[in-house]
């Protein structure tokens, strides 16, 4: 049986405040709903790999499941572990537009979950993609040469999301999400 603690970054507490008061309520909920879904699947990857302990953490833009033991699993359990929240997204995503009535919650759920599973494709260290990537790589002997790259395209893509974000904000369209997302990605890439 795995332990599990959870907790909430301060910064996590202070975004998730904002959001309910400057967004509308469903899609807050859709969102917080989509990435409890995408986290409890890479737990329950997590745990039939063996892991004993996890510790899920709130953060501004998104939630981390982290075991310590983490780093001694086989990289096929790595690859697993990493990807299982990835495909839960998918299917949650799925199971929305085939299943769900056509209703503003539902629909922003769906959008919630097809976002997640996109977006932790991507190759850039710490999401999903990168940690499946990164564990293909320590099979072939190459992880330090791969996590310098993964790590790499991290603080190319978060400088282009803060580019993106003040080029809208020029043109009188503000998008806090890309402005503070891109330096959060560069320093969650930086710190782990």
């Amino acid at each position: 049986m795995m332990r599990l603690k959870v907790r909430v970054h301060p910064a996590g507490a202070v975004w998730l405040g904002a959001c309910f008061l400057l967004s509308p309520s469903h899609i807050v909920l859709s969102a917080l709903a989509a990435l409890a879904w995408h986290e409890a699947a890479h737990m329950a990857a997590m745990a039939l790999c063996g892991v004993k302990r996890c510790v899920l953490e709130l953060t501004p833009f998104g939630g981390m499941a982290d075991a310590a033991c983490y780093d001694r699993l086989a990289p096929g359990r790595k690859a697993v572990s990493a990807l299982s929240g990835v495909l839960a997204s998918a299917l949650g995503a799925w199971l929305c537009l085939r299943f769900a009535p056509d209703t503003p919650f539902w629909h922003a759920l769906y959008l919630a979950n097809a976002s997640l599973a996109a977006f932790n494709l991507l190759p850039v260290w710490p999401l999903d993609g990168a940690r499946a990537l990164l564990a293909g790589a320590e099979r072939l002997g190459v992880e330090r040469p791969a996590q310098r790259i993964l790590t790499g395209l991290a603080y190319a893509l978060g400088l282009s999301m803060v580019v993106l974000g003040l080029y809208g904000a020029w043109l009188g369209h503000v998008n806090l999400s890309l402005l503070c997302a891109g330096p959060y990605l560069a320093y969650a890439a930086h710190a782990s």
